[in-house]
């Protein structure tokens, strides 16, 4: 899944426990401290949030975090993988030109 994936997914989760504590994105969005407009951008996934708001609304929803994230499945490679893409990357500090090794 990529980011736009992953919160369209965690807005979904919430919409659904929002609705089954019978409020609404204006309610919610009085007990945590944001604009209803926020809400219905969290929930249609088009918005990133911060993990404070996160936190404020699952508080609030009363949900266990574990149910913010159902359904989210990141693609997994073997680490094998992972570690060699990483270390093959050449990174340059800022300022400064690279360098080419005389062979």
């Amino acid at each position: 899944m990529n980011s736009r994936q992953i919160l369209k997914r965690i807005g979904l989760n919430l919409r659904k426990a929002r609705e089954q504590s019978n409020l609404t994105q204006e309610g919610l969005a009085e007990l945590a401290g944001i604009h209803w407009k926020t809400v219905g951008y969290i929930e249609g996934g088009k918005r990133d949030f911060g993990s404070a708001t996160l936190a404020r609304i699952v508080l609030i929803l009363k949900m266990p975090f574990s149910q913010v994230l159902e359904g989210i499945e990141l693609e997994r490679s073997h680490p094998v993988e992972i570690i060699a893409k990483a270390t093959a990357r050449k990174r340059v500090p800022r300022g400064k030109k690279p360098t080419t090794k005389a062979r």
